[in-house]
């Protein structure tokens, strides 16, 4: 029996990701958590002939304790979506304080559950998440993903259109990088079967697949973000977990990981020298005990090609002035430099320069992010981890949720 949690299942993400996780076949108990309306949503979706309860649960009366409590698996969706003109970063300052309380209920009631994090930006919330859990000593680098498939759902969807396929299933895309823009970095050489992008349209499949949100953004006139196809990621993501831990063979997606807690992963991590990077992982073995991840063939081809990229290593421990960048300003360079001695067997002559510029951007940009989460971290899990600086409370306006300025304390 797997029990699966929704951490924001009331909103535009988590309702239809309920609704797919009722109907798999792999989930016999679905808790449905979020501030409001969670038990509505429940009773809808328990009037659903498939296998499996429904309970919906509120913060009060011990609601996350009672949702989390046995739980297999936690897919966390929280969290506000990303309005016009917003960043990653403007996310952040609301988006981090939700995952760090939902992953502290996870340390508590359910510390061997996987954990699934969409909420974004991916490349700052699965690091905190991180911090959260070794806080409490029940950090499993091998049972926390930051789900990045809708990269790879992307991808897969705009290579068919570009190559004029009609069956997005049967390419396999590998995405590697981060999970914001620049950072995403598609390995479009590597697609199996192989495919031929014409050079014409090559530069502008690549922006598709990095800013394919913004696009969603804009045909939604600021009415909301990537939500539907979002849902369908996580549900995938969530559903390959569960084959792989029923003991269902090469289950492979790309997730963004601690890099030192993979099978192979150190190599990548000496290459790309940051902790968190999302590189293809293998599923497996038992839900109840462990998740075996192996590297995939594509990560095993990206470490032995790619070789050390910047000498410069992001520590998780905060800078000493917080009001300063912890990077010197040859990172960039630096990077830009290395990152020209890629390998040329990695892809042909013709697109390596678009991919070294890609990698080059990537990692400049995860270096960035990697040092303001160190800061943010400071002020938000440190900081007010004091009694004498409260975390501000939570104020609730509709579906929304504002948590006030993160580098202000009272």
């Amino acid at each position: 029996m797997v029990k699966a949690v929704v951490a924001g299942a009331s909103g535009g993400i988590g309702q239809p990701l309920s609704l797919l996780l009722k109907l798999s076949p792999y989930v016999h108990d679905l808790a449905l958590y979020d501030v409001v309306n969670s038990p509505g949503v429940a009773a809808d979706l328990s009037h659903i002939c498939t296998e499996g309860k429904v309970t919906g649960h509120l913060p009060k009366d011990d609601g996350l304790k009672n949702a989390l409590t046995g739980a297999d698996i936690v897919v966390i969706p929280a969290g506000i979506p990303r309005k016009p003109g917003m960043t990653r970063d403007d996310l952040f300052k609301i988006n981090a304080g939700i995952v760090k309380d939902l992953v502290t209920g996870i340390a508590q009631y359910a510390p061997d559950a996987f954990i699934l994090i969409i909420s974004n930006p991916v490349n700052s919330t699965v690091p905190i998440a991180a911090e959260v859990l070794k806080k409490h000593n029940v950090f499993n680098p091998k049972k926390l993903f930051g789900v990045t498939t809708l990269d790879i759902v992307r991808a897969q969807t705009f290579v068919t259109e570009v190559t004029g396929n009609t069956d997005p299933k049967k390419f396999t895309v590998p995405v590697i990088g981060g999970h914001s823009g620049e950072t995403i970095v598609p390995l479009l050489s590597l697609v199996e079967p192989k495919v031929s992008v014409p050079e014409d349209k090559y530069a502008d499949l690549i922006k598709r697949i990095q800013f394919g949100g913004d696009e969603v953004v804009k045909a939604k006139e600021g009415a909301g973000s990537a939500t539907l196809s979002m849902a369908f990621a996580g549900y995938r993501f969530a559903e390959a977990v569960l084959k792989g831990a029923a003991g269902e063979k090469n289950v492979i997606e790309p997730s963004f990981v601690y890099l030192d807690g993979v099978d192979g992963g150190s190599k990548v991590k000496e290459s790309v020298g940051v902790d968190f990077f999302s590189v293809p992982v293998e599923f497996g073995v038992s839900i109840r005990h462990y998740c075996q991840l192996k590297s995939a063939k594509i990560l095993t081809i990206y470490s032995q090609t790619v070789p050390s990229l910047c000498t410069t290593h992001w520590t998780r421990s905060p800078p000493r002035n917080r009001n300063s960048s912890r990077w010197p300003s040859t990172v960039s360079r630096a990077t830009s430099q290395r990152a020209s001695t890629l390998s040329k067997t990695l892809l042909p002559p013709s697109k390596l320069y678009m991919f070294e510029n890609n990698l080059s951007y990537c990692l400049t940009k995860l270096f960035l992010e990697c040092n303001k989460l160190s800061q943010e971290l400071y002020n938000k899990i440190i900081i007010y981890e004091n009694p004498k600086r409260l975390h501000p409370e939570p104020e609730f306006k509709g579906s929304d949720i504002f948590w006030g300025n993160p580098t202000q304390t009272p």
